[in-house]
């Protein structure tokens, strides 16, 4: 905090306080506002230290995937929609991108399944909850970084499905306003989807990524 001389009209200074950032050269501050966000990533501790650097290419697919997620995180252009076959490696790029957001910009990201945040908003209608369900969605619809796995679901119910439209449209708005950054990851053709979602996709402002290459788990093991 510093005091700054102002000047009245009829000449009398007047002292003006004026707040600063502290300055912080050993990156505590910095540290510290890092760990906050890794607590609300939605990510588990082995995968908060996982960058794109860490994800070994098994083809020109996910080699393609790697350099696209580089340039989102440089340049984060509203929607990045990946989609492929099944263990080629998208989950692993959605969650390399929150961490890359959040060390290296600090910014906030969550990652996240569909199933899963369809059932965080339905918890917010219970009696118990501590949060009601308006408040869980208006949260997650304006985070700045938002990955969402697994966009597809195969047996989506009724409830799932307008879910899905009413908050893809949320996102979409603030996408092409460049208030907010969504990541997808499918295992179906992106045009398989219901047509006004699959037109938000296909903005030409945005990417979709198609990863042709086979699924990398049969080819792990424990060393």
């Amino acid at each position: 905090m510093i005091t700054d001389p102002w000047q009245h009209r009829d000449g009398s200074l007047l002292n003006k306080t004026v707040m600063v950032p502290c300055p912080d050269p050993t990156g505590v501050h910095r540290a510290a506002r890092v760990a906050r966000l890794a607590q609300i990533s939605g990510l588990l501790p082995e995968e908060l230290a996982l960058t794109l650097d860490d994800v070994a290419a098994n083809g020109v697919g996910t080699a393609g995937m790697v350099s696209v997620a580089r340039q989102f995180v440089a340049d984060p252009r509203g929607i990045l929609t990946l989609w492929g076959g099944y263990g080629n490696g998208k989950t692993l790029i959605l969650q390399a991108i929150v961490n890359e957001f959040r060390t290296r910009h600090n910014i906030v990201g969550t990652y996240v399944r569909l199933y899963d945040l369809i059932e965080y908003i339905k918890a917010g209608f219970s009696d118990r909850a501590t949060e009601d369900a308006r408040t869980r969605y208006q949260r997650l619809k304006e985070l700045p970084i938002l990955a969402i796995d697994e966009c597809d679901g195969p047996r989506l119910t009724e409830y799932a499905e307008e879910f899905r439209r009413a908050f893809f449209d949320d996102r979409y708005r603030l996408a092409t306003a460049g208030h907010a950054h969504t990541i997808l990851a499918l295992n179906c053709d992106p045009a398989t989807l219901p047509g006004d979602l699959y037109d938000r996709l296909r903005d030409g402002r945005f990417t979709i990524h198609h990863n042709t290459d086979p699924s990398m788990r049969p080819a792990m093991n424990w060393s």
